[in-house]
């Protein structure tokens, strides 16, 4: 008995063959010996998929309770084999809860994150620290609907994690959170990195920080009306941030040639108390003349020279011949 355990500890730790190594696993289980326990725990972050499945598995059978923490972090494995067999040796301990969390389906890490379980957050920070790529996102997602405040500062610092889908998952889980601490790393993201700069957008509306407004009027000011999408994000924000300092601004993409740009706008300029706009701006053709005939001095000048289109110009000709506008140097 006592040679067939060597040999067996012997295989797992010092076989090439990753084939050898799972076979030695699953013999130290069946043989019972608990001097295989630390041996097997170690296992579990063997680089082979089946060397972990064959520890998580023999780790159930020799009822240790050691190995409960090793088990723990196997349920954010890349693995779905590893995660179930994981949830399993854990039900031999007691530990129920876990196999309705944990079943080794593609659900597994979002439930962690919809789960009330006091140890589910620090299970997805480790997912988050040390899965592969994508077990990060994954985390990195559900970790803003667990809505637990310790992962923001793990949040921040996974958006210079090398996987562009972390980083992305990252803020979108930021602007889930709404914690303060994560405001000034989202401008840096929304100014540096043109991966995250959409997301950011967003997220900077939904932080409801008074500073974001001046790095979102900056770009809107100067690249973002090259981007429709972009364009729009940071309209939006701007009408939920509720910041005066935005009213010219939003005004000044009223003539946007992108009709959504147009009318997101005149929705932001409502929620900031100019509702003049609404009622003119509905994303069509004749948004031009009707914003010409508000006779508002803040819109003149955006009209002639900088209208986008020559629909627009038409429009704008149009209203002169009629004698409903007046634009000097026209």
């Amino acid at each position: 008995m006592r040679v067939c355990v060597w040999l067996c500890l012997r295989g797992l730790r010092c076989s090439w063959s990753a084939g050898r190594r799972a076979r030695a696993a699953r013999w130290l289980g069946q043989l019972g010996d608990v001097g295989a326990v630390d041996p097997l725990i170690l296992a579990l972050n063997d680089e082979n998929d089946e060397v972990r499945f064959a520890a998580a598995e023999a780790l159930g059978h020799l009822r240790d309770r050691r190995a409960v923490v090793g088990l723990l972090h196997s349920l954010v494995d890349g693995n779905a084999c590893v995660r179930r067999a994981a949830a399993d040796a854990l039900d031999t301990f007691g530990e129920h809860g876990w196999k309705h969390q944990v079943d080794g389906s593609k659900q597994d890490i979002a439930r962690l994150g919809a789960s009330a379980h006091p140890q589910a957050s620090e299970l997805l920070l480790h997912a988050l620290r040390d899965g592969p790529g994508s077990m990060r996102v994954q985390a990195a997602a559900a970790l803003g609907r667990a809505g637990d405040a310790r992962a923001v500062e793990a949040l921040i610092r996974a958006m210079d994690d090398k996987h562009r889908g972390v980083r992305s998952a990252a803020v979108q889980s930021l602007g889930v959170l709404r914690d303060s601490r994560a405001v000034e790393p989202v401008i840096r993201a929304f100014e540096n990195d043109t991966v995250l700069e959409q997301e950011a957008a967003v997220v900077l509306g939904e932080l409801g920080d008074e500073r974001a407004v001046a790095p979102l009027i900056r770009r809107l000011r100067a690249r973002a009306a090259q981007n429709e999408r972009l364009c729009r994000k940071i309209v939006r924000s701007l009408g939920r941030l509720g910041d005066a300092r935005a009213i010219e601004p939003l005004i000044s993409v009223l003539d946007h040639p992108d009709a959504q740009v147009r009318t997101e706008a005149a929705e932001s300029l409502r929620k900031l108390g100019d509702s003049l706009w609404a009622e003119r701006v509905k994303g069509d053709g004749a948004d031009i003349i009707r914003i010409a005939q508000s006779r508002d001095p803040r819109v003149l000048c955006l009209l002639g020279p900088r209208c986008k289109t020559s629909a627009q110009r038409f429009d704008l000709r149009s209203l002169r011949h009629l004698g409903t506008l007046t634009i000097a140097g026209g």
